[in-house]
């Protein structure tokens, strides 16, 4: 009896230890490789990768293309189930996982349409930046076929990674730009105060921050400091700073950005890379796991930085509904039919697809249904394709000098970005990113008239006039999710949800 307890014991103590060995063993497959040479099809000539002094992978190769098929097979070696989830979350397929508890949010990504707007925008790609793309996918998809066993979540979970295509990279750089502004959209917000305050009595309360500093200052810098000190935290924020050579100690241009994206996020939002190729590409930088290119970094000729612009790109307009036919709204052209869309959503655990019946209008989709009205969201996202952003995206890594810069991060679709620059010149600058909507003197924080034709946009004011310095004589340039421009000093304006308090202090130091 005493002998089959022992044994019994040493059995409970033994099995959690070889379970552990087993289970390290067989995790082992799914982890990316580190050391030794790898023989994958897709790659045209020797790739090296090397990983320095701080971890970040090192990518050398003697084309693009395979650069690019590197990058994919890393990011995927690290940040596969990362990129599952990304995808997912963008084209609405989250129920297939998680179940109920993601339907809602399944929802509201279909009724965006990320998933649509990645298919279209293939055709809007130029044969260069296809070619980029495919490349980066196959590298990718060559990693997951690599791999014996995938990543324990993806067996936790019991699903499969589909092949990564380039619709997928097209759909998360167009949701990108939209989750970019909504960082700071407190339009929502506003217009419930709005609704329970009153108009008048809201209009007093959200007044412009004419005392805070702008990025692009006045002519008299000296109006640019409040007497009013505030101490004021934010949890949701993001800086950067450019200083000119002569205010530093090294006799060179100092360049800081600071997102303020997730930190404790596992793993992070970023992917830090160096990408070289015997074809030019030199580059330093953090990437995004699911699309290729370096977003933030420098090239060895210059340095380039984003961080939230919190400029207003978008609008919500109230239509009534046509009461002689209530699949029509009312539009300042008239009647006008909805487009009526299905989405079949699957959920994990039933064995059907649900369906959900969906409304979209010549200005964006229908978010709001209501008996004698709906609410539409007009964004800025749906007038520019991906595809665009794409190429310019890869343009700027090869950027030399300001004019490039700026004629390159004017193109990044709506992406609502404060944009900085520094170079090995000594030279510095600032570029507003966002495209800015043609509006007449109207409250964008209200609830618009869809049937009004003055409160609708008419265009966008042209890229190349939106506001930007270079060289400043202040020696510096600094962004804070602020206001961008003195508003009595542009000759438009330039509404959004900005931030008054951390400029200020940026502006005394």
């Amino acid at each position: 009896m005493k002998r089959k307890l022992l044994i019994v014991l040493a059995a409970l103590l033994i099995a959690p230890i070889l379970i552990w060995f087993v289970g390290r063993f067989v995790l082992s497959f799914s982890v990316a490789d580190y050391s030794g040479e790898i023989a994958i099809s897709g790659v045209k000539n020797p790739v090296e990768i090397t990983f320095d002094e701080r971890g970040i992978p090192q990518i050398w190769a003697e084309t693009d293309d395979d650069l690019n098929f590197s990058l994919g097979w890393l990011h995927a070696s690290e940040r596969l189930f990362q990129m599952e989830l990304t995808r997912r979350y963008v084209r609405g397929e989250l129920s297939e996982a998680f179940g109920e508890a993601a339907y809602e949010v399944d929802k509201r990504q279909r009724r965006l349409r990320f998933k649509r707007i990645g298919r279209m925008a293939e055709a809007d790609l130029t044969p260069e930046t296809a070619q980029a793309l495919e490349s980066y996918c196959a590298g990718i998809n060559a990693w997951i076929e690599h791999k014996s066993i995938l990543p324990p979540e993806f067996v936790i979970l019991g699903i499969d990674p589909e092949p990564w295509k380039i619709k997928d990279c097209l759909s998360i750089a167009s949701y990108q730009t939209w989750y970019a502004h909504s960082l700071m959209d407190r339009e929502p917000e506003f217009r419930a105060l709005a609704d329970s305050l009153g108009e008048a009595v809201f209009e007093k309360l959200h007044q412009p921050q004419n005392w805070s500093p702008a990025t692009v200052p006045p002519i008299s810098e000296d109006a640019m400091f409040s007497a009013i000190n505030y101490d004021f935290r934010m949890t949701e924020a993001s800086n950067s700073w450019v200083i000119a050579p002569q205010k530093s100690a090294s006799g060179a241009a100092i360049h800081s950005s600071d997102p303020h994206l997730e930190v404790r996020r596992v793993p992070g939002f970023w992917y830090l890379a160096g990408l070289h190729s015997a074809q030019g590409t030199d580059v330093l930088g953090v990437t995004v796991p699911g699309i290729p290119g370096v977003v933030m970094g420098h090239n060895g000729k210059i340095a380039f930085a984003f961080t939230v612009a919190s400029v207003d790109v978008i609008d919500y307009y109230r239509f009534t509904r046509d009461p002689q036919d209530s699949l029509k709204i009312i539009t300042p052209e008239g009647s006008v039919a909805l487009e009526v869309f299905e989405e079949k959503i699957p959920v994990k655990d039933e064995s059907r697809s649900r369906s959900e019946t969906m409304f979209a209008t010549p200005f964006g989709p229908v978010i709001d249904m209501q008996k004698d009205h709906v609410v539409v969201i007009r964004w800025a996202g749906w007038d520019f394709s991906p595809a665009k952003m794409m190429a310019s995206s890869l343009e700027l890594q090869n950027a030399d000098n300001f004019a490039d810069f700026r004629k390159i991060v004017t193109n990044f679709g709506a992406l609502d970005v404060n944009w900085t620059y520094s170079d090995i010149r000594g030279n510095i600058g600032y570029q507003l990113g966002a495209p800015i909507p043609v509006r007449n003197d109207i409250n964008t924080y209200a609830l618009l008239n869809g049937a009004d034709s003055v409160q609708h946009w008419s265009g966008y004011h042209p890229l190349e006039e939106t506001p930007y310095v270079f060289n400043p004589p202040s020696g510096w340039a600094a962004t804070c999710n602020n206001r961008i421009v003195s508003e009595s000093e542009w000759p438009y304006p330039l509404p959004g949800f900005y931030d008054p308090y951390r400029i200020t202090r940026a502006t005394q130091l």
